[in-house]
């Protein structure tokens, strides 16, 4: 039986029909603005949580007046410094020291336009110009980047000049003023935020080091001694990486060389490692038992890694066609020996997300579309 709806049936269909449709455009309305005013109260909170990390950096003023108290005379220092300009696009001012105080990285960075470990460089321009969204969430600071153990800023200045938020962290106080005044006359200095502390398992303890003018980029922390007050030590307090960047942040690129001190700096940042906020990691090996213990610790956090020099970056536009190159984890101790080269390698890891099955599919697949390629 069909009933026909009466004239004033209708009417009150369509009129419970509008109300309805009202109140799901406010229902909607009303949805939208709290999540607007979450998000907005999410980004302050955020702000906030940087800016009480930020008390690890340092400014140009404060490390200058910190020289005499690592009794570092301001004129003998700045007599060192030579001031140059990079040969990219944009080009952006870099500080080195002249040879005599410096007999490698300075001289490295001079002849290289200002780079010193290129193949580094190369892969976060891979990472950061390939992957879609990545430049910008750099730019806007929800993914940072970390440059521990910067030395005279190679990889620093380059990524902050490429537009992104960057962290780094240089526990020699001449070459950390060196990169603040590079990035002061560069106008980096609202992203670039320099600690100019040695990176350590816990803040607080105090490390030493010897100055060098063989190598500035070997210098390395050692445990305080009771003879440093008289053999010219200089003595530095250390931090951890977590106390200086949010446990929230997604850490987009990080470069770690601090000859020697790495394992220690990784037990310094588990709460990040753990949550697999850091998603690049680039790591100096050297033939040491406390490199092979960081990349275990890596390993037993869920990452995978490669040696970047065995892999073609220059001949490839896709960063997910490196996959197959990572390397599953060892079974021994031992077996880490044999699987890299500690002798002066650059290890890339990433967090290894896929279950096996999909892995080794997803990996196959890499293979054929390789071969296929390459015929």
């Amino acid at each position: 039986m069909v009933f026909a709806l009466q004239r004033g049936d209708r009417t009150r269909l369509v009129r419970e029909s509008s109300r309805l449709l009202l109140l799901l455009l406010t229902l909607l309305c009303f949805i939208f603005t709290v999540w607007a005013l979450i998000g907005s109260k999410s980004r302050g909170w955020l702000r906030e949580q940087r800016a009480s990390t930020s008390g690890c950096a340092t400014t140009l003023a404060a490390a200058v007046e910190d020289l005499s108290r690592y009794n570092l005379p301001l004129e003998t220092e700045f007599s060192k410094m030579v001031l140059n300009r990079t040969q990219t696009t944009p080009p952006y001012f870099y500080v080195t020291f002249h040879s005599d105080w410096d007999g490698l990285v300075s001289p490295a960075m001079r002849a290289n336009g200002g780079l010193f470990d290129a193949h580094i460089h190369r892969l976060f321009d891979l990472l950061l110009f390939r992957e879609k969204g990545v430049l910008e969430r750099c730019r806007q600071g929800r993914e940072l980047v970390l440059d521990v153990g910067m030395n005279f800023g190679a990889f620093a200045l380059y990524a902050v000049n490429r537009g992104c938020h960057v962290i780094a962290f240089e526990m020699q106080p001449n070459v950390a003023v060196a990169v603040l005044l590079a990035s002061h006359l560069n106008g980096f200095s609202e992203r670039l935020q320099i600690v100019p502390h040695p990176v350590w398992s816990e803040s607080n303890h105090t490390l030493m080091y010897y100055p060098r003018t063989d190598n500035m980029g070997g210098t390395h922390a050692i445990p305080l001694s009771p003879d440093a007050a008289s053999d010219h030590a200089v003595q530095l307090r250390t931090v951890r990486i977590a106390d200086c960047v949010p446990l929230q942040s997604t850490i987009r690129f990080m470069k770690l060389d601090v000859e020697g001190s790495e394992y220690e700096t990784l037990l310094g940042m588990l709460g990040l490692l753990k949550r697999r906020k850091v998603l690049n990691l680039v790591m100096e090996l050297q033939p040491e038992p406390l490199y092979s213990k960081a990349v275990q610790l890596l390993y037993s956090l869920g990452y995978q890694c490669v040696e970047l020099q065995s892999l073609p970056i220059d001949k490839t536009h896709d960063a997910r066609s490196l996959l197959p190159y990572f390397k599953s984890k060892p079974a021994t101790e031992a077996d880490y020996w044999r699987a890299f080269n500690f002798h002066g390698n650059d290890l890339w890891c990433i967090p290894w997300f896929m279950g096996k099955g999909i892995q080794r599919f997803f990996e196959a697949s890499l293979k054929i579309r390789h071969r296929c390629s390459s015929t």
